[in-house]
């Protein structure tokens, strides 16, 4: 539906990816709205494991998205050779998409096209769902005709073949099979032609993922299966749901702390090109478009490919930084919560600090200080060896926050910690998140007190939003 460019965006010195609509449809109104619907889809998502959209316009006419620019191709590009990924890998994967999917599905939306070519990945190796062209808004208008089929054959569920409408269950089945492509390199359903193909997925019986991949866990395969079951009532209750799992076997295999989940998150080195670039013919590339003056498109710059250390451990010596917070969702409250917790967090290593020689901790102001964003600029301004980053979800009842440790040289997420409170429990979250800290950067901890009671999860709330506005400099606000 359309046409992928890389482009600079020359007020900010990025690189973006810029998609037009394909020429052939701009004079179509059921794709102009479409198109417009994609945006609508995109601009109420905020979540790391989903491609950022920057502008939605209009130049000469023609309607564009300037969405962020990802260098590291598709996980179709990953499985071209006919093999599949290690589990390390695909598990990594499989977290990471399944939890941006959860959080769509969550804020109402149904992807209705999920397969390895619409997940790229960041120069660090981290996997974004992209392409909503085809999203199903609920409340939304229906764009596509009823019983018309939409989407790509081969990832798509028996009820929608079958004319069904779409439902966050179509996208798990879409997502199921993904999994077992990238495990295996095949597809579950392979068929010489559409109509076999279709066929298979309505009657065929996959074979188990296990039974290609010795070496993946049964209960992943498992999972896997159960995510590609014929009838909808079958498959998991949720993407929540499915995540859950994945995150319980992740805890098996890693053995972290109770009630906290560890994943190992390998880094592949960058491809040549990335499929889904394209370029528009050379007299236009480079070119600054009128109407368009902020993007400027260019040709494709190869990015080198880089060697990646996969160690098992984390070394003895610990220079340490806390990075800014992702707000999932956007909520200007949690926004404060998100700063005022990144600072809890380099109080918490400052008190290990003293435990051990070490441990060398950055605090977190300097990075706000700074204008450090990103592992590679703390790196370069403080000579960090490792970094913690992460993010909050605030839900009406709970928190979710996840802790990365990654390592500052190799770039490559070493573990992470996954944990979901109660706001009724968040008085708890100093002592508890000390704890994950503490096992992520395998140091000692002092034993100390949580700061407040269990009944004063309010306060500790209010309190940890206040200190945030005090260090994004709004005073008057925090009192």
């Amino acid at each position: 539906m359309g046409e992928v460019y890389e482009g600079v965006d020359k007020r900010l010195n990025r690189r973006v990816a810029l998609k037009f609509l394909a020429p052939d449809l701009v004079a179509r109104e059921n794709s102009i709205r479409r198109f417009h619907r994609e945006a609508a889809a995109i601009a109420g998502l905020q979540h790391p494991n989903i491609a950022v959209l920057y502008e939605f316009g209009d130049w000469d006419g023609q309607p564009f998205l300037a969405m962020e620019y990802l260098p590291g191709g598709s996980l179709r590009d990953r499985t071209r050779g006919g093999s599949g990924l290690p589990f390390d890998a695909v598990l990594a994967y499989a977290l990471q998409i399944g939890r941006g999917l959860a959080y769509a599905h969550r804020k109402g939306i149904v992807h209705r096209d999920i397969k390895p070519a619409n997940i790229l990945l960041t120069e660090e190796g981290d996997a974004k769902i992209v392409d909503f062209g085809l999203a199903l808004i609920a409340g939304g208008e229906h764009l596509t005709k009823t019983g018309a089929q939409v989407g790509t054959v081969q990832y798509m569920a028996p009820e929608l073949l079958q004319g069904g409408e779409p439902i966050p269950a179509s996208d798990q089945f879409s997502y199921g099979v993904s999994l077992y492509e990238i495990a295996t390199g095949a597809s579950p359903f392979g068929a010489d032609n559409a109509a076999a193909h279709i066929a298979q997925i309505l009657h065929g019986k996959p074979v188990p993922l296990h039974s290609h991949r010795a070496d993946y866990p049964k209960l992943f395969s498992a999972i896997v299966t159960r995510a590609m079951e014929k009838d909808p009532r079958d498959r998991f209750a949720s993407m929540d749901a499915l995540v859950a799992g994945l995150e319980q076997l992740s805890s098996s295999l890693s053995a972290p702390t109770a009630g906290v989940t560890t994943a190992a998150l390998p880094v592949f080195p960058s491809l040549p090109a990335a499929s889904w670039r394209r370029f528009r013919k050379p007299v236009i590339a480079g070119a600054v478009l009128a109407g368009l003056s902020s993007f400027a498109l260019v040709p494709g710059i190869r990015e080198p490919v880089r060697n990646t250390i996969f160690g098992p451990s984390v070394p003895a010596q610990k220079r340490v930084m806390v990075l800014p917070l992702q707000n999932i969702g956007a909520d200007a409250a949690n926004a404060a919560f998100c700063e005022g917790l990144a600072e809890t967090l380099s109080s918490l290593l400052s008190q290990m600090e003293g435990a051990q020689e070490n441990l060398l901790v950055i605090p977190a102001n300097e990075a706000r200080r700074s204008r450090i964003e990103s592992v590679r600029e703390a790196a370069r301004a403080f000579n960090v060896t490792y970094a913690i980053t992460g993010s909050v979800e605030r839900q009406p009842t709970t928190l979710r926050i996840i802790l990365n440790l990654v390592d500052a040289k190799s770039l490559r997420q070493v573990a992470s910690r996954v944990r979901v409170t109660e706001l009724q429990q968040a008085a708890a979250l100093p002592d508890q998140l000390g704890a994950d800290l503490a096992n992520l950067l395998q140091v000692n901890r002092p034993n100390t007190a949580a700061p407040f009671g269990t009944k004063a999860s309010a306060a500790w709330d209010l309190y940890t939003q206040g200190n945030g506005l005090l260090e994004d400099g709004k005073p008057e606000a925090a009192l």
